[in-house]
């Protein structure tokens, strides 16, 4: 573990040049005095670190020190880069993973692409909340992944649209990002079933593993669901009304939404 964290602070002030303490501490999330003791390890294993201290001061890695990732082109660099874009998986924990990664390949690539990062992120933003919705808390994000990745039944506790909580029995499936919202794909004893995470209210492993339907292919079951759904909506149709100042009014919101 204290390797993997050494590693990274290295790669963080081969990349990023003089950081300090505090900013390493956040970044790197341990204490200002796990910091200072990991700084020393590496002074003590050779590498080329220094200190400079007042206003603006931190540590830095000698200039001449660098070495380079051959094999990767610009435009390969630059799309690597776009998984540590904001996006739905910032709620996972492997979030943290993929950005140790692409610290670790901007430290190590060639003068003059090392900057892509910087450059695509002042660039491209990806907002996956749709208008006028606020992003949902998912408490249990995390453990329905860990339980999804490693095939474990699960009970979950499970609140309705009338708010009624009950108890389900599940296999976990998958998770589906649409649109800035998280749902639990599962099996359970009336056939497959979609959740919606932000209503999941408790998630308890029961230590079993389960066989998944090796005819399951989740991109088609998701199609059908997604479209069965949009099929069960109610529509009404709706009469509005506006005086013309009403109309002008509509007009320049109509305007500013599109």
């Amino acid at each position: 573990m204290r390797a993997d964290r050494l590693l990274s602070l290295l790669m963080l002030l081969q990349s990023r040049g003089q950081m300090t303490a505090e900013k390493l501490s956040e970044e790197l999330e341990i204490s200002i005095r796990t910091v200072y003791r990991d700084i020393e390890a590496l002074s003590y294993s050779g590498i080329p670190v220094f200190a400079s201290g007042g206003p603006g001061g931190g540590y830095s890695l000698l200039d001449s020190w660098k070495t380079d990732l051959t094999g990767l082109t610009k435009e390969e660099a630059e799309a690597l880069f776009l998984l540590s874009l904001p996006g739905p998986l910032s709620g996972l924990k492997i979030s943290r993973d993929l950005k140790k990664a692409v610290l670790k390949l901007s430290a190590a690539l060639p003068d003059g692409i090392e900057s892509s990062e910087s450059h695509l992120k002042q660039r491209l933003h990806m907002d996956t909340v749709s208008w006028f919705r606020y992003e949902e808390e998912t408490p249990f994000l995390n453990e329905l992944f860990d339980a999804v990745w490693k095939d474990n039944k699960i009970i979950i506790g499970y609140k309705d649209k009338k708010g009624k909580i009950s108890s389900r029995d599940v296999d976990p499936y998958a998770l589906v990002s649409k649109s800035g919202l998280w749902y639990l794909v599962c099996r359970t004893e009336k056939g497959m079933r979609v959740f919606r995470v932000s209503r999941i209210t408790e998630v308890l492993s029961l230590g079993d593993t389960f066989d998944r339907d090796d005819n399951f292919c989740l991109s088609d079951y998701w199609k059908e669901w997604c479209d069965g759904f949009k099929k069960s909506l109610r529509g009404y149709k709706t009469l509005l009304s506006f005086s013309p100042e009403g109309q002008v009014i509509a007009g320049h919101i109509y305007k500013g939404i599109g």
